[in-house]
């Protein structure tokens, strides 16, 4: 009993650390659940109407977990300059940890973010470009390709 006891106390220690600790250093926002964070006090049918109502409670930035912390910007002119001028902070998605689990740290063109995005995005221009892709080069073998499609489908 004084087992089950002892990591009951440490179960509810590490929660509270994980959950408040890395709150000090974050926006004001509502109180997360563990585990779940924010979810269960979002309004399932409209959860834009819970997040307005939590500007008003928190101001034009707060924190919402979902169930990771997530930094909330709800005015128009402080989301403008922030995306202007620190655009770089806000890109991407955040790495989840089963994505980061099924890929392994090859992120692909797909889930790619900053510098290993613009990277694969260089590089994949470049590779099209070299197959005729946003020229004019390619488009008359198109066309004689269309033109006997539609001829063999006439014919038939």
């Amino acid at each position: 009993m004084l087992v089950g006891l002892v990591i009951g106390l440490l179960i509810a220690y590490y929660l509270y650390r994980e959950l408040y600790g890395k709150r000090k250093n974050l926006p004001p926002g509502p109180t997360p659940w563990p585990v779940v964070g924010n979810l269960l006090q979002l309004d399932q049918l409209h959860p834009e109407k819970t997040l307005f109502d939590w500007g008003k409670k928190y101001g034009p930035v707060f924190t919402v977990w979902l169930p990771l912390p997530t930094l909330v910007v709800n005015d128009y002119d402080l989301m403008k300059e922030t995306f202007l001028r620190q655009g770089d902070t806000f890109a991407g998605r955040p790495v989840l940890f089963m994505t980061k689990a099924l890929l392994k740290g090859n992120y692909g063109l797909v889930f790619a973010n900053g510098k290993m995005w613009r990277e694969n995005r260089r590089f994949s221009l470049h590779a099209l470009r070299d197959f005729g892709i946003g020229r004019n080069t390619l488009q008359p073998q198109i066309m004689d390709q269309a033109h006997q499609m539609v001829a063999s489908l006439h014919n038939s």
